[in-house]
C-alpha cells in the first residue's frame, strides 16, 4: 500500500509541475496584454500579424495555423477578426486558387511596426529579471517539454522549428 501512495504522490506532484507550465503562460499571457494595452490589438492577434509579417510571402491559413500552434477553426476567426480591423486581406493563392492566404494591409503592417517592439521589449524586460543562466536553462527545459508532448499518443503538433523559426528571426 506504500508504494501506490507513493506512486499515487509522485502523480500529484508531477501534475502539480505541469500545471505550473499553464500558470506560467498565464502569467506571460498577461505581461504581453499589458504591454500590448493601447495598441487595439489581443495578444493573439498580435502574434498573428507579426507570424505574417515574418512571412517570406503571405500566409496560408494552414500555415499561420502551424506557427501559432492553433487549430485551423481558431486561426479563421483570428482572420475574421483581423480583417474586420482593416489589419490584414485574404487574397487566393495564386498556384491553387482554392487556397486562401493572408496578407497585411498597409494598417496592418503599421499596427505591427507598433506592436513588435511591445512584444520585444516585454520579453526582455522578463528575461533580464532570469538571468543568463535561467534563461537558457527555460529555454532548454520549454523545448524537451515540446518534445515530450509531440511524443504522448495521438496528439499530433508541428516541429517546434517551424513554428517559432519565424519568430526567431522576426
Amino acid at each position: 500500500m506504500a508504494s501506490t501512495n507513493g506512486r499515487k504522490s509522485s502523480d500529484d506532484l508531477r501534475l502539480r509541475e505541469l500545471l505550473r507550465v499553464d500558470a506560467a503562460w498565464s502569467a506571460v499571457s498577461r505581461v504581453f496584454e499589458r504591454a500590448l494595452s493601447g495598441s487595439g490589438v489581443s495578444l493573439p492577434q498580435a502574434l498573428a500579424l507579426t507570424a505574417v509579417d515574418s512571412a517570406a510571402q503571405p500566409l496560408l491559413l494552414s500555415g499561420l495555423a502551424t506557427r501559432l500552434l492553433q487549430e485551423a477553426q481558431s486561426v479563421t476567426s483570428l482572420a475574421d477578426r483581423l480583417e474586420r480591423a482593416g489589419l490584414a486581406r485574404r487574397a487566393h493563392d495564386l498556384p491553387d486558387r482554392r487556397a486562401i492566404r493572408l496578407e497585411l494591409t498597409p494598417a496592418g503592417q503599421r499596427k505591427v511596426a507598433e506592436v513588435r517592439p511591445l512584444l520585444q521589449a516585454a520579453a526582455s524586460h522578463v528575461y533580464v529579471a532570469l538571468g543568463d543562466e535561467q534563461a537558457h536553462a527555460l529555454r532548454a527545459s520549454l523545448s524537451a517539454l515540446y518534445a515530450a508532448c509531440r511524443a504522448y499518443p495521438n496528439v499530433r503538433l508541428p516541429e517546434l522549428s517551424q513554428s517559432i523559426s519565424d519568430a526567431e528571426q522576426g
